[in-house]
C-alpha cells in the first residue's frame, strides 16, 4: 500500500478531470481508488483486486466511507460523486479500456502480468496516464 501523501502527490502531478476514469490494478484494501474519488472530480474510479481478503477489506472501508465521509467532502457536497466501484478477481481479465488514468504498484507481479499491463497501456486513448 502506498502512503496517503504520497499518492496525494501523484493524483496533484496527474490532475484527474470530471471526464477520466481512474483504474487502481491490485487496488488492495481500496485506498488509492476511495482517495482519487475523493480529492478530484473523476468520471468513475474503481480498483481490481485478485486477493479476496484485501478486496472484502476494500469493499468494508468503501462502505464506510459512503456512509460516514463522502456527504461531507466538497465535491460530493456540489453533486459531482464519482462512479465507485471495487471487484475482486484477475486483472488480466477485466476490460479496462475506459481508463484514463491506471495506478499500479506492482512490486509483486508475474512477468505475464507486466506484459499484459504493458498491452493495457499501449492500447489507452490518447491524453491517458
Amino acid at each position: 500500500e502506498i502512503a496517503a501523501s504520497g499518492f496525494a502527490n501523484v493524483l496533484y502531478h496527474v490532475q484527474p478531470q470530471s471526464n477520466d476514469t481512474f483504474v487502481d490494478l491490485g487496488s488492495g484494501t481500496g485506498k488509492a481508488v476511495i482517495a482519487a474519488a475523493s480529492l478530484y472530480p473523476v468520471q468513475k474510479a474503481y480498483g481490481i483486486e485478485y486477493v479476496a481478503p484485501l478486496h472484502k477489506a476494500a469493499q468494508r472501508l468503501l462502505s464506510r466511507f459512503e456512509s460516514e465521509a463522502a456527504a461531507s467532502l466538497p465535491l460530493y457536497r456540489d453533486g459531482m460523486k464519482p462512479d465507485i466501484a471495487l471487484h475482486q478477481g484477475d486483472l488480466q481479465k477485466f476490460d479496462v479500456g475506459d481508463a484514463t488514468i491506471i495506478f499500479a504498484a506492482c512490486t509483486c507481479w508475474s512477468d505475464t502480468t507486466m506484459q499484459h499491463l504493458s498491452k493495457v497501456c499501449e492500447g489507452m486513448k490518447v491524453g491517458s496516464r
